[in-house]
């Protein structure tokens, strides 16, 4: 079952990778739901990722496909949410609450959310019905998620991008993922600019897989 009564999980498909990550559908009891699931060889966290509704943002889809490659690395996995019905904002909600308990059902810990605009306000309500969650990040929210983090989250995190979202893409990248290694606990540190080895690399003696 999933985390809501009003909808239930009833199987689980995992598809042949596309890249780096596997087509997941999921059936439920109110029609098929579709995500990408970004799966290491011994995960040890996994982030929920909730893009915006109804019309899909093609930067942020590039930041979350990004990241999500990159946590990819430290042995993280990531749901990307594709919703059911984008434009009904309860049914996104109870989609994301299914993509939380999937994750929870493969044993993974600790987990975060991140929220887009509208996804923003899917990911508090995830927060709302799974307190086991580490943290929630609202990037660019609306002001229906802002309220409803307001309300429930002491010191919610809030990411706005200055300017345009692909034109800030580097700036809010990194702090996303700042937020996101202390969130799932990760040992890793930002590697130097000249480095030339991506944004963060594993703090010295430890484990990637």
């Amino acid at each position: 079952m999933s985390g809501d009564e009003r909808l239930a999980l009833l199987g689980l498909t995992m598809l042949p990778p596309v890249g780096v990550y596997h087509p997941l559908r999921l059936e439920t009891t109110d029609g098929l739901l579709e995500a990408r699931y970004y799966l290491p060889s011994r995960p040890r966290g996994g982030i929920l990722w909730l893009p915006a509704a109804p019309r899909v943002d093609a930067r942020a889809e590039a930041l979350f496909e990004r990241l999500a490659e990159r946590f990819l690395a430290f042995g993280v996995a990531s749901l990307w949410m594709r919703y059911r019905r984008p434009i009904d904002v309860t049914s996104c909600v109870l989609d994301a609450l299914v993509g939380a308990h999937v994750l929870r059902e493969q044993g993974l810990a600790p987990l975060a959310a991140v929220g887009h605009g509208s996804g923003a306000f899917g990911a508090v309500q995830t927060k709302r019905q799974s307190p086991d969650l580490s943290g929630v990040a609202l990037l660019e929210p609306d002001a229906a998620a802002e309220k409803a983090a307001s309300d429930l989250l002491e010191r919610p995190m809030v990411i706005r991008a200055d300017g345009d979202l692909l034109e800030a893409a580097d700036a809010v990248a990194e702090e996303l993922s700042e937020w996101l290694i202390q969130a799932l606990h990760l040992n890793v540190l930002p590697s130097p600019p000249e480095g030339g080895r991506g944004m963060f690399e594993p703090r010295p003696g430890a484990k990637t897989g």
